[in-house]
């Protein structure tokens, strides 16, 4: 199949200049057979990049919006917003998203996280993240006003009309954080969506609780885990303390401090009971499992005993028909010693009468 460097120039030249020499037939052959060649691998590759896409996309699809097991509070991502941002700060979207969702994994408190308006740039690149087809989390591309009633809905912002005092867990709420990464180029922006949608604004109050020199706003990820550590302590101050990057330099102000120092108290008192509880439950299912264990070997040892007398059955049956055998063989052994003496006898008749 190799093809000399004239045959290609000569291929070439075919469609400039009409009077260049023509290649041959067998040329002609060869060029063909390694076009072909070429766009069959190119459509094999094509192939198989179509389905690893397809199945990541029913993976997505297919993650279940009703499940008993998941926590009543829903905090909605609102990934709507693809089209205001640039390609870098899509990245920094998705990896945001993806601190999101390993905060909700590992903490104690987690809550239902949505995806909604997923489409365009960011699905594509989600889609092409490693593992995100196992992740645990609703994606839909609806709007969230289309999934939820909009009486529940409450957006964060910091120009919200009202401070969020506390969050509800009983499913009477959905919070929604903007998916917004524009570094300060669209200030106001998901305020302006959520007034023309009818849906109630809110913001986190950082102000009644830090005092900070710079600006009041939080990332993606940051306003996710302050929202998941007011779950476990049921205090803005120690909250928003722990999800709060140092470089803002934010310091508490001397009411929370008080509160957060109470509520730390509480909260390690509890813990201690707790830790006492669950030593002793600890002890209870190591007791369980003892339990389980002694009855699963008296279960073996009684299987191993009917394996036995099955066995001792078996061996008593084999012998009784080998002795039955060696009867009847040396039945017929008699008989055939009986026969032949009657022969004899018979033989023996015959000559004496013809003596």
């Amino acid at each position: 199949m190799n093809i000399s460097k004239d045959v290609e120039s000569m291929y070439s030249w075919a469609f400039v200049d009409p009077e260049a020499p023509k290649p041959s037939k067998k040329d002609l052959k060869k060029l063909e057979r390694l076009t072909k060649q070429k766009l069959r691998k190119r459509e094999n590759e094509n192939k198989k990049d179509v389905e690893e896409t397809n199945k990541k996309r029913r993976l997505l699809n297919i993650r279940s919006n009703e499940n008993s097991d998941l926590p009543k509070l829903s905090i909605i991502i609102d990934c709507s917003l693809d089209h205001y941002m640039r390609i870098f700060e899509l990245t920094k979207l998705l990896n945001q998203i993806i601190l999101c969702y390993g905060s909700n994994r590992r903490h104690t408190t987690p809550a239902r996280l949505w995806l909604t308006g997923l489409f365009g740039r960011t699905k594509a690149r989600l889609e092409l993240q490693k593992g995100s087809e196992n992740w645990k989390m609703d994606i839909s591309e609806k709007c969230y006003t289309e999934l939820f009633p909009k009486e529940s809905l409450v957006y964060l912002t910091s120009e919200g009309e009202e401070t969020l005092s506390e969050i509800k867990t009983d499913g009477s709420e959905n919070y929604i954080i903007g998916g917004l990464v524009d570094h300060n180029r669209l200030p106001g922006l998901c305020y302006k969506i959520a007034k023309e949608k009818g849906i109630r604004t809110a913001r986190l109050p950082i102000e009644s609780n830090f005092v900070m020199k710079t600006r009041k706003i939080l990332t993606i990820n940051h306003v996710f885990e302050s929202m998941i550590n007011w779950l476990e302590c049921k205090d803005w101050g120690l909250a928003l303390s722990k999800a709060i990057p140092k470089r803002k330099n934010a310091k508490l102000k001397v009411n929370s401090q008080l509160k957060s120092v109470q509520n730390n108290k509480n909260g390690l008192i509890e813990s201690k009971e707790n830790k006492k509880v669950t030593e002793n439950e600890k002890e209870k299912e190591k007791e369980k499992e003892k339990e389980k264990e002694k009855e699963k070997e008296k279960e073996n040892e009684k299987e191993n005993e009917k394996e036995k007398e099955k066995e001792t059955n078996r061996k008593k049956q084999q012998n009784e028909k080998e002795i039955i055998n060696e009867q009847e063989e040396e039945q017929e052994k008699e008989k055939k010693r009986e026969n032949e003496i009657e022969i004899e006898k018979e033989n023996e008749n015959e000559k004496e009468k013809k003596n």
